[in-house]
């Protein structure tokens, strides 16, 4: 075909049949319009406009080869029109054929330059070519030509998305709809924008709106679902994901999201299924590869996991959650090679997006096992506090919570009551975990005269002797794991309770949103989580002189309520059992030096070890026993010290047991040595409650004081090292010297009746002096302070 010589065949005059194929078109007439344009081409063959709308009829109907067959006639005939390279442009970008797609939309731009239209389809191949940048430069170009381009509008939204601008999103998606309001995509899209703010209650009317003017768009269902998700509207969102799957079976987002719902409910089995489904529709996609190598981690599957999590961070080197929850996979498995680089990478990962003003991708829960410092760690819970409030904000309005004092400086909903403090326990852990080993007696022992317990348990109800317990001496034990937030938090309020203690912060299975809407006039931050929370809605931390020493303070957010002992509630009533143990029993040698560390596995660290293999190495027929249950992570342990030049088989791994079986058989070792960057907590209670010594060299920051804080408490100071090598001094001077390590259990011994630690009615009445000074200052007027509890109370 040669190209005619004649003049653009635009400026001759349409053909008669061509207006009634237009009308047609608009019409939606399909069959009618395609009629009258091969009628139209039959006499005039070489008029470009009837081969452009002969394409977009094709288009419309699905045959895109033959869409693109007519565009090409049409840019052949009219090679200069802009209107037509755009459309031609639209069509190649559609196919998938970017490259082309990309060169026909800049000669449209160039060809026709006040286009809005050619601007705008230029935005969308950039944006398809994961340029969002330039995409937002020419949809901006498209609104200067045509500031009423309602389609521009939503598709600038939707590159601000991409570029996480979600506040500049939602106003362009505002404008659309203002300009287009039946636009069913735009208001899905609006419903993203708010919901990317954290503005949920706002998102679902918008995607309910979308809905009704989309009900068969997958995506749609999909984005609600999302929303319901960030809500913990767990079922309602698992429904909305079956129907989207329902609508576009294979959908991969859609399998991902069904996947998160699954981990939230602790089904990490049927996690990791949809995980494998949505990656069987997207092959190599990141994100369901990083969400699978969680589910696995979960499943203590960590071979895979950490197999998968290396291909995630293959496909998408810069991925730093994928990181985070790799060194998860490290740290609990021991596997330590590649452990400084990864905390080196989150850790810069971490400063750039607080630099962006985004939440780090460690936590700062997951950080207090590194040598993240104080002012790092504070950041990132503050950044963590910030969105949540941000994002909580419009319900805490909406809620409105009043907490004036009236009547005996109670507040509103207490008047005219017992005249008692209503303190609040909130906690996922009342039941067979560290918190409530801890705190098991401590309810009960409450001055009901002065003082009405409310325990609010939103965890499972294990059957637990130590959930029985806590229910029945509570005042009020109140179960909330079906509420949602706003439904706790109203709970909570309607119970007019004074002041509310979180014994969760930011550990696994939190739920500060609840705290985040402030429920309760005076709130406070004590025992799960040990550092600041970074919020403006916790107003008290309980720590002491130990663990929070005045150089910390700075790292502190909440004022500071110091203990006159150590901040850690203990049970002086814990069980031993009395059956007899013996060495063999736990496989443990009969004769030699029994050093101990029953710590979680992801406090371990290669400095530590690799002293205690010194430790091991100086000391003849010694054992380092540990609590490993992993193999993968037995096998590591072993290859260090092999690599240490210590006999693999001294390192003794001892089993899960009841708590009163592990008391009893934890008698047999002679001295627990303490982790570096988090020390044994509740780890170091029980050994010292079992009589066995525990020695410690104290870090920076609270996670790392804690054992240091116990042994003061308990008249133990000759147990707290200044430097690494003062703990494998003593260490192994204990572990040679027979009669002063038998001297050391004496005392120990003596004072475990005699110091303040174990003295559990000593403790709880320090903490309601505590309670009383809060309320005190509250009733006042008054904002929080630091408090300094004395050693006699009233």
């Amino acid at each position: 075909m040669s190209r005619p010589a004649t003049s653009d065949p635009l400026s001759a005059p349409p053909p008669p049949d061509y207006s009634a194929a237009v009308a047609a078109y608009r019409a939606g007439k399909l069959v009618e319009a395609e009629r009258a344009l091969r009628e139209v081409l039959r006499q005039h063959g070489t008029f470009a406009p009837a081969w452009q709308l002969l394409g977009l009829v094709a288009a419309r109907a699905g045959r895109a080869d033959e869409a693109l067959r007519c565009l090409d006639r049409a840019c052949f005939y009219a090679p200069t029109n802009g209107e037509i390279l755009s459309h031609r442009a639209e069509l190649l970008r559609r196919a998938g054929h970017l490259k082309p797609a990309l060169e026909c939309a800049r000669q449209a731009v160039r060809f026709a330059p006040d286009s809005a239209a050619a601007h705008n389809n230029l935005g969308l191949v950039w944006l398809d070519l994961e340029e969002p940048e330039r995409a937002r430069v020419a949809l901006e170009a498209a609104l200067a030509s045509d500031p009423a381009h309602a389609r521009a509008h939503y598709n600038l939204g939707n590159v601000l998305l991409r570029l996480d601008d979600a506040a500049a999103a939602e106003a362009s998606l505002r404008r659309a709809l203002e300009l287009q309001p039946e636009h069913g995509h735009a208001w899905a899209a609006l419903g993203v924008s708010l919901g990317a703010q954290g503005r949920f209650e706002e998102a679902y009317p918008c995607l309910d709106r979308a809905l009704a003017l989309r009900p068969e768009d997958a995506k749609v269902h999909l984005n609600l679902a999302h929303v319901l998700t960030a809500q913990k509207r767990l079922p309602e969102a698992l429904r909305r994901y079956r129907q989207a799957l329902a609508l576009a079976p294979g959908y991969a987002e859609a399998l991902l999201g069904q996947g998160r719902v699954h981990n939230a409910e602790k089904q990490h089995g049927l996690a990791a299924d949809c995980f494998r489904l949505a990656l069987a529709a997207r092959p190599g996609w990141p994100e369901a590869l990083h969400q699978l190598g969680g589910a696995l981690f979960e499943l203590e599957e960590y071979a895979e996991a950490k197999a998968v999590l290396h291909q995630a961070l293959a496909a998408r080197p810069a991925f730093p959650e994928a990181v985070a929850t790799l060194l998860r996979v490290l740290s609990n498995t021991c596997d330590w090679a590649t452990l400084p680089e990864r905390v080196a990478e989150i850790r810069a990962a971490a400063a750039q997006a607080l630099a962006a003003g985004h939440a780090p991708p460690i936590s700062s829960s997951q950080a207090n096992a590194y040598d993240f410092s104080m002012a790092e760690k504070q950041a990132f819970a503050r950044a963590h506090s910030r969105r949540l409030e941000e994002r909580l904000a419009p319900l805490r309005t909406r809620l409105a919570f009043r907490h004036e004092a009236r009547g005996h400086g109670m507040p509103a909903a207490a008047a005219g009551a017992s005249g008692r403090l209503r303190i609040g326990y909130w906690s996922y852990d009342l039941r067979n975990h560290a918190t409530a080993h801890l705190m098991r007696t401590v309810f009960g022992l409450h001055d009901r005269a002065r003082f009405e317990v409310f325990t609010y348990s939103y965890g499972p109800d294990d059957g637990s002797h130590y959930r029985a317990q806590i229910a029945s001496e509570s005042d009020h034990f109140v179960d909330l794991r079906d509420a949602r937030d706003e439904e706790a938090a109203r709970r909570i309020h309607a119970d007019g309770i004074h002041i509310l203690v979180d014994l969760m912060g930011y550990v696994a299975n939190c739920r500060p949103e609840v705290l985040a809407l402030r429920p309760a006039p005076v709130q406070v931050n004590y025992l799960g989580y040990p550092g600041t929370m970074g919020a403006d809605f916790m107003d008290y931390i309980v720590t002491d002189q130990v663990t929070t020493p005045p150089e910390d303070e700075p790292f502190i957010d909440e004022a500071i309520v110091r203990l006159p002992h150590s901040y850690q509630a203990t049970d002086d009533c814990q069980p031993i059992d009395p059956a007899p143990v013996a060495r063999a029993d736990e496989g443990l040698p009969e004769t030699g030096m029994v050093y101990c560390c029953f710590n979680t596995l992801y406090k371990l660290e290669p400095t530590m070890f690799g002293a205690w293999m010194r430790i091991l190495a100086a000391v003849p027929g010694s054992v380092l026993w540990l609590l490993a249950k992993p193999e993968a992570a037995r096998a590591n342990l072993r290859q260090e010290a092999a690599a240490a030049g210590v006999e693999p088989r001294r390192l003794v791994f001892a089993e899960g047991k009841p708590k009163a079986l592990h008391l009893a058989r934890l008698q047999l070792a002679d001295l627990f040595l303490d982790t570096r960057y988090y020390n044994a907590h509740t780890t170091a209670s029980d050994a010292l409650w079992a009589g066995v010594p525990v020695l410690t060299w104290p870090g920076n920051g609270f996670p790392a004081r804690v054992a240091a804080s116990l042994l003061t408490a308990i008249d133990l100071p000759e147990l707290i090292v200044p430097d690494l090598a003062a703990y494998e001094r003593e260490a192994i001077r204990l572990g040679s010297d027979p009669a002063a390590l038998a001297a050391l259990k004496a005392k120990l011994a003596r004072h475990r009746s005699s110091r303040p630690l174990f003295d559990t009615r000593r403790w709880v009445r320090h903490f309601e002096w505590a309670l009383d000074a809060m309320w005190a200052r509250h009733a006042a007027g008054q904002p929080p302070a630091a408090i300094q509890v004395p050693e006699r109370v009233g």
